[in-house]
């Protein structure tokens, strides 16, 4: 677990973006929740979890209700983050290109409706660092823009910042890696969404292929 340096879109949403999105959507959290809808459907064993994104930890506070699990997570708005720590909710100051706790540390990570705005040169660090804090068979949660073709388009409220918001296949970063599977997706009615949920297993089995004889 090391730092990095920061993207300049990463950058800008810790300086005062991340406090800017809150702001104007904060009254609208939770009017919406795939995620937790899916979990009602198809229960997984959450564990220990881990929200990325996880604004003033709303979500995180209905799993814990009704669950009974170990929430916590990481956003770039410091006064998201204290509203979070008002419900008892640890909610860390950061971004998804470095997550500040160690190897194997949770059962569940969900990425929540945040990774379309990641920069492209953080794209492996993100997929990097949430394997890593990922326990071995556990289940990562992905909730965002689905598109059958990737494009980028400026992010509408901060037309004079250099931001972008990128439409691309997701959960394709992960299952390029045999160690993971696509438990479950679903896309969401009316709009370019989706929420698919994958399971890590280090044992997959790989082919064996015979040692070439010179």
């Amino acid at each position: 677990m090391s730092s990095t340096t920061k993207s300049e879109q990463a950058s800008i949403f810790l300086d005062h973006l991340g406090d800017s999105w809150y702001e104007i959507n904060k009254n609208d959290l939770g009017k919406r929740d795939p995620i937790s809808d899916l979990l009602e459907r198809e229960p997984i064993n959450l564990g220990s979890v881990l929200e990325v994104g996880a604004c003033n930890g709303w979500r995180l506070e209905k799993l814990r209700a009704k669950y009974g699990c170990k929430v916590v997570g990481i956003d770039p708005s410091v006064l998201a983050a204290q509203d979070a720590a008002k419900k008892g909710i640890e909610v860390k100051i950061g971004t998804a290109d470095w997550l500040p706790w160690e190897s194997d540390s949770f059962d569940t990570v969900i990425m929540g409706f945040c990774l379309y705005v990641v920069a492209p040169e953080d794209w492996f660090k993100v997929i990097a660092e949430t394997d890593r804090v990922l326990k071995d068979g556990g289940h990562l949660i992905i909730w965002d823009y689905t598109t059958p073709r990737s494009f980028r388009r400026k992010l509408n409220r901060e037309a004079h910042l250099p931001t972008f918001m990128y439409h691309i296949d997701w959960p394709e970063g992960w299952l390029f890696n045999p160690m993971y599977r696509k438990v479950s997706e679903h896309f969401l009615a009316g709009c370019s969404e989706m929420v698919t949920v994958m399971r890590k297993n280090k044992k997959a089995p790989m082919l064996e292929m015979a040692t070439e004889q010179k």
